[in-house]
C-alpha cells in the first residue's frame, strides 16, 4: 500500500481478497481476460480451454499456461502504471529525436526513482 493511503488496513484487506478469493480471481480471468493470479486457476482445464474471439476463437491459454511454467519468480513494481507511462513518453521522445535510446532509459530511471521517493519508498 502507498504511504498516502488513508485506510491502510481496509486497502490491504481488499487487495488480499481481490488476489486470493476464488470467485474474484475467476472473474478477472474469465470476464476480463486478465492472466490468472492463482496457480489453481492457471492450471485449470477451464482456463486452458477458454476460447477468445480476440484470438480468432483459439484456446491460446494453453500456450500462456505452458509459457508461465518457464517464468522465474518476480514482483511487479507497486507503481507499474507510472513506469509504463514513463517508458511510453521517453521512448517516443527518443524516436522523435530527443536523444538516444540510452538517454531515454536514463530519463526513465530518473523519473521512476523520483516518483518512488515521492511515494515514500526508499531507493538505493
Amino acid at each position: 500500500m502507498m504511504k498516502a493511503t488513508q485506510h491502510l488496513p481496509e486497502a490491504a484487506e481488499l487487495a488480499i481478497w481481490l488476489t486470493t478469493n476464488p470467485e474474484a480471481t475467476k472473474l478477472y480471468t474469465t470476464k476480463q481476460f486478465l492472466f490468472p493470479c492463482t496457480t489453481a486457476l492457471l492450471t485449470s482445464a477451464e482456463f486452458a480451454g477458454q476460447k477468445m474471439d480476440f484470438y480468432g476463437g483459439q484456446a491460446v491459454n494453453k500456450v500462456f499456461a505452458k509459457s508461465a511454467a518457464a517464468v522465474s519468480n518476480f514482483e511487479w513494481s507497486p507503481f507499474q502504471d507510472f513506469l509504463y507511462q514513463s517508458m511510453e513518453d521517453e521512448f517516443g521522445a527518443s524516436i522523435g529525436g530527443k536523444g538516444t535510446l540510452s538517454d531515454a532509459f536514463d530519463r526513465i530511471q530518473d523519473a521512476v526513482v523520483t516518483y518512488a521517493r515521492e511515494q515514500g519508498f526508499t531507493v538505493d
